[in-house]
This record gives structure tokens, sequence and C-alpha cells, in this order.
């Protein structure tokens, strides 16, 4: 039986390369290693990058992977949100590229990572199988990000969800969402977090330490969460905050200021990007995990408290409720507010050691069996054969 090969249409790092404040994706690179060793499968990785000189291919013993260069003539630069000519010319260039390599390796699926890159859009000049993963829902997103490039690839978004068939999604939210535009094939296929964080025990304590993660970036709520401690030490309490990701300079300034503002600047202390070893120690030793995003549909972080087991707290937006089960392994609050969140956070920390721990053994379970990689990398296995075999009938 000849291997089934299977594109990957998705942004990764750039191996080898230190680049400021590239995402990660580690849903992804988590997922690499344990499908990888599955003999009778072949993955070929197409990605792209504004910070390479050329064009970049490589192989290892398992998967192809090409780097595209893109962005800016002559510069290592993407293009700016206020002027997105990738997205103005609907990626002519990359779509080129992009085609030319799917034609050579004439696979049985393309799998293609989220509408928030060209790929989406260029999927729809692809004829193969397809399958479109949501990651984030874009909609939505520019509700609260409304530059030109989020609102074009809103757009784009919607265009992509009427033009294709199958996809898979992680939350009710994304499932919804792609349900109101279109009778679709669905499957639900899990993010694979990196092993450490399983590996590693939240140590019960409540030295109100409380710990985010994510970018530093209005809609993720980190400067809600900065004005919440205000209030959470005005009550009396003498709670820290200690922040992980990046950001641009801006932003970054914007939260000194609002540290400043508040008299915070011995409550907070600012860690930058991190490891994932370093994040999983972090976690194991605070007090709380709190998500203050203003929208979100499968927040990485909050899996990765989950996995740890560290009590989390979350704004219960998008797909979030979808994560975490209200009081049994974990904490939603229902409207987003700085008074409501500051409720939560002194509410939890008022429960026992026996109440906590329970919770905390609660999300570690639920984290594993959702987000174990060997259990992700399995149900993506089978979900490949299943929908090669049977294609969609919509």
């Amino acid at each position: 039986m000849a291997p089934l090969k299977v594109v990957w249409l998705c942004k990764i790092p750039v191996p080898n390369q230190r680049i400021a404040n590239e995402h990660p994706a580690s849903w992804i690179m988590n997922l690499l290693t344990p499908l990888s060793k599955y003999k009778n499968l072949e993955i070929s990785i197409i990605s792209y990058s504004t910070r390479i000189k050329n064009d970049i291919y490589y192989e290892n013993e398992t998967i192809k992977y090409y780097f595209l260069k893109t962005g800016l003539p002559l510069v290592n630069r993407g293009y700016p949100n206020f002027l997105p000519l990738d997205l103005i010319f609907k990626f002519r260039k990359l779509r080129k590229k992009v085609k030319k390599i799917i034609n050579e390796i004439k696979p049985d699926l393309v799998h293609v990572h989220g509408t928030e890159t060209g790929f989406a859009f260029i999927s729809m000049y692809i004829p193969y199988l397809k399958m479109l993963s949501m990651q984030g829902v874009l909609t939505e997103v520019t509700k609260h990000e409304n530059n030109l490039k989020m609102k074009l690839l809103a757009r784009f978004e919607r265009k992509v969800i009427k033009n294709l068939e199958n996809f898979s999604c992680r939350t009710h939210f994304d499932k919804d969402f792609v349900l109101n535009i279109k009778l679709a094939n669905v499957i639900r296929l899990e993010e694979a977090i990196n092993p450490v964080f399983f590996q590693t025990k939240w140590e019960f304590n409540k030295n109100k330490i409380l710990v985010y993660i994510g970018g530093i970036i209005d809609r993720k709520g980190i400067f809600t969460l900065i004005e919440t401690l205000y209030k959470v030490n005005k009550s009396g309490e003498k709670y820290f905050l200690k922040i992980i990701g990046g950001g641009s300079k801006r932003n970054i300034k914007r939260m000194y200021n609002i540290i400043s503002k508040n008299n915070l600047n011995q409550s907070v202390e600012y860690l930058g990007i991190l490891k994932p070893e370093q994040i999983s120690s972090i976690l194991s030793i605070s007090n709380l995990f709190v998500c203050p995003s203003k929208i979100e549909n499968s927040p990485n972080s909050v899996c990765e408290a989950m996995a740890v087991g560290i009590p989390v707290i979350a704004f219960n937006v998008g797909g979030v409720s979808s994560l975490i089960n209200h009081t049994v392994d974990g904490f939603l609050v229902a409207n987003y507010s700085e008074n409501d969140l500051t409720k939560c956070i002194l509410n939890v920390n008022s429960l026992s050691q026996t109440q906590l721990l329970k919770i905390s053994e609660c999300a570690k379970e639920r984290a594993l069996l959702r987000n174990n990689p060997d259990i992700v990398a399995q149900t993506y296995y089978h979900e490949y054969f299943r929908l090669i075999r049977q294609p969609s009938l919509y």
C-alpha cells in the first residue's frame, strides 16, 4: 500500500533562525514528532517567511519542509498592516509557488492550518482534497483589532469557508461559525501541547502569584488584567503578576505606562518570551493562571496551564467554555469586567486546599485526554484516512 501523502499549509518558525516576536505555532510543532512515527504517512510542510533571503528546502527522515520567501522585495520585512499588498493582490506570487510545489507532490490531502495566513485563500485554487483547521475566528477578532489587514483576512475567511467542504474545529465556537456559513463536514481535532506541561505538577499554594501568558496586545486582555490587579490589591490583598509573552515596542510601552499609573511597579514582573520548560516551572509554583482575553477560540495557554494543574480563571468568551467546565476543572467569569474578574480571583483563593487540589486533578486529567500529543496524533492519523476513503458528501 502506497503511503498517504499529506501537505500541510501553515506558518511555522524557520529552523535555526531567531526572529523577534515570531509565533512558535507550538500546537503544530508538538504534533509533528508523534505523527511522523506513522510510517505510511508522508508529510510535506509548506510555510513562508518574510525574514529569509531565498526559498529554503530541506528534509529529514520523515518530513519535507518548504519555506518560501515573501514580503517586501529586497528587504526582509513583511507588508505593513495599513498597506497589506500581499492581501490586496490576493497572494499572487505565493500562490504561484505553492501551486507548483503541490502539483509536484500530488498529495492525497492538503491540510490548511488556520485562516490567519494567505494559505487558506490560496487553498481555493488547489485542485486536491482539502481540509481547513480553524484556529482563531478572524471575523470576531475584527471587533477588537480592526486594521485593513485583519478586515481583508476576515473577508477571505468567509469566502474560503463557503468554498471548502471539510473542516476541523476545536470548540463549539468555531464549529458554529463554520456551520452558520454553510453546511459542511466538521470533525474535532484537538491541539497538541508540549509534553513538559504534563510532566510538571502544580504544587498547592496561595502565594498570590498570578500568571499571564500571551501577546502584549489589547484583545488578549493584558491591560485589563493589570487594571484588575490594581483593584485586587486595593482591597487590601497583595497579589503579584508575572507576565510572559512578546509584543511590539508600542504595546510594551503602553503596558509599562499602565503599571506605573497604578503604582504597580513592585507588583508586576515582565519576563518576555520564555521556553516551555521555564513556563511550566513558573506555573507549577504560582497561585493562579488568568486568561483575560476579550476574544479566544481555543487558547493554547489555557490548555498548558490545565495540563500543569494550576487553577485557571478565564473570561467566558468565544470557545473557552469548551475547554473549561466551570467550578469542576477551572473557573469562568461570565461578564467581561474588571470587577467581576477581581471577585473571581478573591473567591477562588477563598476555597480550601481540598477543593483546589480536586480542581487541579480534574484539569490535569482533562488536558491529558484532550491535548496529549500521542492521542492527538492518533486522531489525526485516523481522520486523514477516513477523509480520503470517504470524502465529504456536501
